[in-house]
């Protein structure tokens, strides 16, 4: 009974059975080749997870609306059945806003979640980090086998530390110039005329 390791490209295998009685043993013995064996697996490991990236730039400014993808990769492929991440900004122990799963990702070794840039009016943002609070609420991710993952924030949290900026000012208009002054003009002649906005338009 118990385990059997059969070495790479193994394509025989005689399988010897043995019953032992007061009197002596009776030994029986069966020769299979692979193709004739009933060979099954089960997978009875919990998914891990492997790493955690962004699409996020440091330095680079996001508006209101702008999407921030998060990807976790795990040792095997999970399947999604409820859960998101938490968001946090420059204290990463304050929860400011929530990354939502992308269900076509279910299936995969790699799961990506991601977080909307809320208006400025409607975050708790108080710095130029973003980070992972953590799961929340409770994530469930199982394997094919129904091996549930096991929930633990410290896979994740910290894991992501990039410098950004919210960016939920809308450019005004510094300067207006013309390149012709005050004078007459006739019909078809030019007149250019420069906008200067306080940041790109």
């Amino acid at each position: 009974t118990g385990r059997i390791d059969v070495p790479t490209a193994t394509r025989y295998l005689r399988v010897i059975l043995e019953a032992r009685f007061a009197g002596g043993a009776f030994r029986w013995h069966s020769d299979s080749y692979f193709d004739d064996l009933d060979l099954r697996v089960y997978d009875v490991g919990a998914p891990d997870v492997v790493s955690v990236s962004t699409n996020a730039e440091n330095g680079k400014y996001y508006k209101a609306g702008d999407v921030i993808d998060i990807y976790i990769t795990f040792t095997e492929p999970v399947y999604y059945e409820g859960g998101r991440l938490g968001v946090s900004g420059a204290d990463p122990n304050v929860r400011i806003g929530i990354a939502s799963f992308d269900s076509t990702t279910s299936g995969n070794s790699t799961i990506r979640f991601y977080y909307t840039v809320p208006p400025q009016s409607e975050t708790a943002f108080q710095g130029e980090r973003l980070n992972i609070y953590g799961w929340y609420p409770a994530i469930s991710l199982r394997d094919h086998m129904g091996n549930y993952y096991i929930m633990k924030d410290s896979d994740i949290r910290g894991k992501i530390q990039k410098t950004i900026y919210l960016d939920n000012t809308a450019p005004i208009v510094t300067t207006v110039t013309s390149s012709r002054g005050d004078g007459v003009y006739r019909a078809g002649e030019t007149i250019d005329i420069k906008i200067t906005f306080s940041e790109t338009v």
